[in-house]
């Protein structure tokens, strides 16, 4: 044996002196317990405790229950002695009688001791592989938590979006029949805000979801931190001190702006409440930065379960916060992402799952770095892009001219509050309307009035025949036919899958007065 393994004796010294010679011979490190018999086995140092006879056990009471697993060998011990030993496991217990030869005796402790040590290390791997099974069915549980979530509110978001479409467009309709002076105009202006707040809400929503609808341009982020500082001071606690350093110069990421406040606004919130109660400071930091695969894959499996496409490596534009606030430990870590998590008041919103969402929905991930009383860095990367500056220029440019149309337009959809305001603003822009509450209603008028159609306008979520299915048909019937799909969902998640060769454009819920004269503008010609 390369490490002498230790033997303790507790037998009569008049058995001793040719076992302790035979187990020396044998390699092993024989020792005599110094006070008789011990109580437990903690209080013995040693590999195997071997007992022999003219032990007396009387006095011995919960021998090893408390301990730890030690192999024992009774050696000659009666049966009465043996019982004290039935809080142990019985793997590590082997008795031998009291005839035994000593050589025997010997071989058996051997033998004893590498059957332990087998039974241990199969134990230990078990365990291990037990651990690693529990993480991983945590891990299944959590994306599945996530996905059957992202299903819920993508679905809330949808049916959400098809009611604003009504509310937000018969204010637009109703606030344009206003004098601006008015009481009114500004009591209806209102209820647009409210209900833009509520089409953010279920913007959050799709982007929680995985469906969020982004228009992607150019975006310098040095730009939009500087335009929101005004903004951020009034969010940021008058017990904190916020420190920018803006990096990034003339480097662009393509993204949607709107979204991307959101994550500026949510995080600095954040980290502003994480150090308000004794007062301190946050740093906000923009800048460039390579990522390796290795770096990319690191930050993004261990926050994003659900999401199976990992972000490449490459230049990223990043925003950071960095507060000296409490920090987290795993167990808050693990929920961070979670909806409606707080470690402050309940409720509070989506929080940083909708953070998540929109990252992933730009193919970028999350840095994160925090320990507990050490405080919490976030560092969100997007992918950085060329741009040149004339495509800047064009992003910023906004149509805002009152472009009329004329001719038939076919609406499709199943909810009445939708054909009613959409018709409304259709015939506001000089168009005369067919409506249609299914797919096979708009095929079949299609079919009657095809040559008087200017356009179609198919929601995509109908019964007995789907917007893409009436799209398709009608497209067979008229392969120059302008259709428009509409959804509460983006139309990335509505074509998955699906072939949308000649769809002329498509418009997301809700939709104002305005995003949809642009829709037609482009569509129609000016």
């Amino acid at each position: 044996m390369t490490d002498a393994k230790c033997i303790v004796l507790i037998v009569d010294r008049a058995h001793s002196e040719t076992l302790v010679q035979q187990l020396e011979q044998h390699g092993f490190r024989v020792v005599f317990f110094p006070d008789g018999v011990p109580a437990t086995v903690d209080e013995v140092n040693g590999d195997l405790i071997l007992f022999g006879p003219g032990v007396d056990l009387s006095g011995v009471t919960d021998f090893g229950k408390n301990g730890q697993m030690r192999p024992l060998v009774l050696w000659g011990v009666s049966e009465a002695g043996a019982s004290l030993y039935d809080g142990l496991d019985p793997t590590c217990v082997a008795c031998i009688s009291g005839d035994t030869p000593i050589k025997d005796v010997v071989l058996r402790v051997k033998q004893h001791l590498v059957t332990c040590e087998t039974i241990q290390s199969l134990r230990q791997e078990l365990t291990k592989c037990k651990n690693q099974r529990l993480s991983y069915e945590r891990q299944v549980q959590r994306a599945q938590k996530m996905e059957s979530l992202g299903i819920l509110a993508g679905g809330i978001a949808h049916d959400f979006n098809n009611l604003l479409v009504g509310v937000m467009g018969n204010a637009d309709l109703a606030r344009s029949d206003l004098d601006k002076h008015s009481s009114a105009y500004e009591r209806i202006s209102d209820v647009i805000k409210a209900s833009r707040r509520a089409g953010d809400l279920a913007r959050q929503m799709l982007a929680y979801s995985g469906q969020g609808r982004f228009d992607l341009i150019p975006i310098c982020l040095d730009e939009l931190v500087g335009e929101m500082m005004g903004l951020l001071e009034v969010a940021v606690s008058k017990r904190v001190k916020a420190f920018y350093k803006l990096n990034v110069g003339n480097a662009m990421c393509r993204g949607d702006a709107t979204q991307i406040r959101q994550i500026i606004m949510n995080l600095i919130t954040n980290a502003s409440e994480a150090v308000s109660e004794s007062g301190g400071s946050i740093h906000v930091e923009t800048g460039l930065r390579e990522c390796s695969q290795a770096f990319v894959e690191s930050c993004s499996s261990v926050f994003d379960q659900t999401n199976t496409e990992m972000a490449p490596a490459g230049t990223y534009v990043y925003f950071q916060v960095k507060d000296h606030g409490h920090g987290m430990d795993e167990s808050i870590l693990a929920k961070i992402f979670d909806p409606f998590f707080t470690t402050k008041i309940t409720g509070r919103g989506l929080g940083l799952a909708a953070v998540l969402g929109i990252v992933r929905g730009h193919h970028g991930f999350i840095k994160i770095d925090t320990k507990p009383n050490e405080g919490t860095l976030f560092q969100v990367l997007f992918p950085a892009v060329a741009v040149s500056p004339d495509d800047v220029v064009k992003a910023k440019i906004r149509r805002k001219d009152k472009w009329h149309g004329s001719g038939n337009i076919l609406l499709a959809d199943d909810e009445e509050s939708v054909l009613d305001v959409t018709s409304c603003m259709l015939a506001r822009m000089g168009f005369e309307t067919l409506t249609a509450t299914n797919g096979e209603q708009a095929i079949e008028m299609f079919r009657k009035h095809a040559d008087q159609i200017a356009c179609v306008i198919l929601d995509v979520t109908m019964p007995f025949m789907n917007g893409v299915q009436a799209f398709h048909e009608i497209r067979s019937i008229n392969k120059h036919a302008k259709v428009v799909l509409s959804s509460g969902f983006n139309k990335q998640d509505v074509s998955k899958g699906i072939d949308l060769a000649g769809l002329a454009d498509f418009i997301q819920k809700p939709y104002e007065t305005r995003s949809l004269r642009e829709c037609l503008r482009k569509l129609l010609g000016d």
